[in-house]
């Protein structure tokens, strides 16, 4: 503000090149700047062209560029860590993520949604049942959509069914799974007890 120039132009290639570089990194959250005018996530303050606050809802160009790249990703920034709840919250969603990009990569398939959906259904009813029934009617629904909107629809329920809070006691599931079954990840990390 006090130069009073504008780097949108230059930014905006810039933000595009590193979502690009970041996408091949196999990232599973994005921690921002709070209020940065390039990495601020959300109530980023605006200027008009005099430098006077145009408004206080703004998002950053490159955090806008990393949000609709990776629209289920959880992203935060600093000051949503400084509280226990919040720092927690972000770090289930993250481990949460991960498990779903990994199961997921490109490959997708109605069955192998039901096996995800079936690893995972202990876990979620644990912590909300609702959302279990909700993610089940997107199950029933999917078969025909295109696997980028069915993903989106039932990658965001699934996030959403994390808990926030203080972990849910999860059901014991069958002694069988292996360990890198994605529901022993989301047990032990994003529904379990995080380990401090």
């Amino acid at each position: 503000v006090e130069t009073r120039r504008d780097h949108t132009r230059v930014m905006r290639p810039y933000a595009r090149r590193r979502v690009r570089a970041l996408g091949r990194g196999g990232l599973s959250g994005y921690l921002f700047k709070k209020g940065s005018p390039s990495c601020g996530p959300w109530k980023v303050k605006c200027y008009d062209g005099e430098g006077a606050i145009a408004g206080e809802n703004g998002v950053g160009l490159f955090a806008a560029a990393v949000r609709s790249a990776f629209p289920l990703m959880p992203v935060q920034d600093e000051r949503g860590l400084d509280e226990p709840n919040g720092r927690e919250s972000f770090l289930r969603r993250v481990f949460a993520y991960d498990c779903w990009r990994r199961w997921w990569g490109e490959r997708y398939s109605h069955p192998r949604l039901v096996r995800f959906h079936r690893a995972h259904a202990p876990l979620l009813h644990a912590s909300n049942p609702a959302l279990t029934d909700a993610l089940g009617e997107v199950l029933e629904t999917a078969r025909g959509d295109a696997a980028r909107t069915v993903l989106q629809r039932y990658g965001s329920r699934f996030l959403d069914a994390v808990p926030a809070g203080p972990a849910v006691d999860w059901p014991d599931t069958d002694a069988g799974d292996s360990p890198e079954s994605p529901c022993r990840q989301c047990r032990t990390s994003a529904f379990g007890t995080l380990v401090a």
